[in-house]
């Protein structure tokens, strides 16, 4: 008797070591089931691209970023997204020495310049904090008329991001520009820079990678 007792004990001890690490896989299937269709539902929201992170075609750096539900990585998308919306205008002098000594001109010569716009955009999200500069590379031309300066053309774009505690990558894509008055006709070139966020986040525990399109703008305005 004392010896079937010994057999069961031993046979439901067995059971319960079989048992408890298949209710941990399933408790995880579960739980990674739950963050996909999550997942899924901010792809609609936001445009996302999910991507693999052991796909060595993709180039997504190791993060250390780990976010415990999809909720709170929303958050701190949403905030990328507010920065993105902030458009600042800069000025920029330019040089006087084009000017008739004698008043108007009558055929404007062109001259050309660079300029980097460049701007503090940290993101924070509780613990966790993006302390990013944006960076957009131009070069420009431009004339003076009756001795007032126009914008002729932007060209060269380009973007990317610096900073510290920097997670989250910047593939640019391209430029453009609209010209308009502020104080004069064509002073102020409108510029929009277009690029792609690359990220790879930990959330609850599950590796993942996004991809989404962005776009970064601001404004230039001559002036004497």
């Amino acid at each position: 008797m004392k010896k079937f007792s010994c057999i069961i004990c031993v046979f439901t001890l067995f059971m319960l070591g079989i048992a408890n690490p298949i209710q941990t896989f399933a408790e995880s299937s579960s739980n990674q089931q739950d963050i996909n269709v999550e997942i899924n539902q901010l792809e609609k929201t936001y445009g996302f691209e999910t991507v693999d992170l052991n796909d060595s075609t993709e180039t997504i750096n190791p993060t250390e970023l780990e976010f415990d539900t999809t909720e709170e990585f929303e958050e701190f998308v949403k905030g990328l997204q507010e920065e993105d919306e902030i458009e600042v205008n800069e000025e920029i002098s330019v040089s006087e020495d084009e000017e008739n000594s004698g008043g108007m001109q009558t055929f404007a010569t062109t001259k050309s310049g660079s300029k980097l716009l460049n701007w503090w955009s940290p993101v924070q999200n509780g613990k966790i904090v993006l302390g990013s500069y944006k960076n957009i590379r131009i070069k420009y031309k431009y004339k003076l008329v009756n001795k007032k300066p126009q914008f002729v053309s932007v060209s060269n774009y380009d973007s990317y991001l610096t900073g510290i505690n920097l997670e989250v990558d910047w593939l640019h894509k391209g430029g453009k520009a609209s010209f308009s008055k502020k104080n004069s006709t064509k002073d102020t070139a409108n510029i929009t820079v277009d690029g792609v966020y690359v990220l790879g986040v930990i959330i609850a525990g599950h590796p993942i990678g996004f991809k989404w399109n962005g776009s970064w703008k601001r404004s230039l305005t001559l002036k004497k």
